[in-house]
């Protein structure tokens, strides 16, 4: 498979279940938005209501899971869609778990970006890089946002009723 998709993909009945977990109770001199995020993603996990779904650079299906590296990704997604959002298209996308260590590079170039994929594992990607067309990177990072804080508000409403949320959640509009 020589293209990359990225994304969150709602299971049958996702809408139906959702968490009485959660708080809005965060210590702001030791907690952030990223521990909201974990816990967000922990409630999805645990719920069972998405697959977190990545592909390319020759492996159709990279081992993630929704609690640790989806958490990764979306850690990353606001500097991301900054970025885009004003037509760079120059950043990484680190996925740094252990077991998965791997990390992209997006570079721009003219009306393409450049992907390629770094592995600190034995897995090796088959091919050095892609390319792929702009918007199609602007659309599969927006879209992962927008499928991740649409299924989290229906499953995590209190974790989601924080101001942190919704600060993030309006932070980095492409």
């Amino acid at each position: 498979m020589n293209s990359l998709d990225i994304k969150i993909s709602p299971l049958d009945g996702w809408e139906k279940k959702i968490s009485t977990t959660g708080s809005t109770n965060y210590d702001s001199e030791y907690d952030d938005i990223n521990t909201l995020l974990a816990d967000i993603c922990d409630a999805l996990s645990e719920s069972e209501v998405v697959e977190f779904l990545v592909s390319g650079f020759g492996q159709n299906n990279w081992p993630v899971d929704v609690a640790t590296d989806m958490l990764c990704v979306v850690e990353q997604l606001n500097d991301i869609l900054e970025k885009i959002s004003v037509g760079r298209f120059d950043f990484y996308l680190d996925f740094y778990e252990q077991g998965m260590e791997r990390k992209l590079e997006f570079r721009s170039l003219a009306n393409t970006v450049e992907v390629k994929c770094f592995s600190d594992t034995t897995w090796e990607p088959n091919v050095a890089n892609l390319c792929l067309d702009k918007a199609q990177v602007r659309d599969m990072f927006f879209n992962l946002k927008l499928t991740f804080c649409s299924v989290a508000k229906i499953v995590c409403p209190l974790f989601c009723s924080h101001s942190w949320f919704s600060e993030w959640e309006n932070t980095g509009q492409a």
